[in-house]
């Protein structure tokens, strides 16, 4: 679109966009909230978004679920430790999986650093197995989307133990 398109449109389009902000204010105080979502109040106005819009506020959510698991891949694709997991697991798959503490984990994933030369891997990593059982809590849903699978096993004696293998 040339600029003289644009600035012919532009009038009709900022109409178009205050009709739908009309529209979604109407409908806000009848839209169900969305509770699931860390930003509860921007998922509320795009629910109500949606519906002036002529679709379920569910085709919000979806939306929006897609965008934070891209959002994460992409966060964690740049993950040096994940990088170091993805290298790992090429040894492990569903069917004979790696099983052990997450000191031992560390120890593996400390080994691969070291002979990939990976100074940022290495620096990435945490400095305690207790500190990477805590990450990999964290990143669990995040790494399954990826392909990685970490599971934490039940806790026996004084550790948990954690399975670790690529799909």
């Amino acid at each position: 679109m040339a600029a003289s398109q644009f600035d012919e449109a532009s009038p009709r389009i900022l109409g178009a966009m205050l009709d739908v902000l009309a529209m979604t204010l109407r409908v806000l105080d009848l839209t169900p909230s969305a509770e699931e979502f860390r930003m509860a109040d921007f998922a509320h106005f795009g629910r109500a978004v949606a519906t002036a819009l002529g679709q379920q506020p569910s085709a919000f959510d979806e939306a929006y679920r897609l965008n934070v698991r891209r959002r994460n891949l992409e966060l964690l694709d740049d993950a040096p430790m994940v990088r170091l997991l993805k290298e790992f697991c090429k040894n492990y798959s569903a069917a004979a999986p790696w099983i052990g503490s997450a000191l031992s984990l560390l120890d593996e994933l400390q080994t691969i650093a070291t002979i990939s030369g990976d100074a940022n891997g290495m620096k990435d990593l945490p400095k305690s197995g207790r500190w990477l059982s805590s990450r990999l809590s964290e990143m669990t849903s995040a790494l399954k989307v990826m392909g990685i699978i970490v599971e934490k096993l039940q806790r026996t004696h004084d550790q948990r133990g954690w399975k670790v293998f690529a799909e």
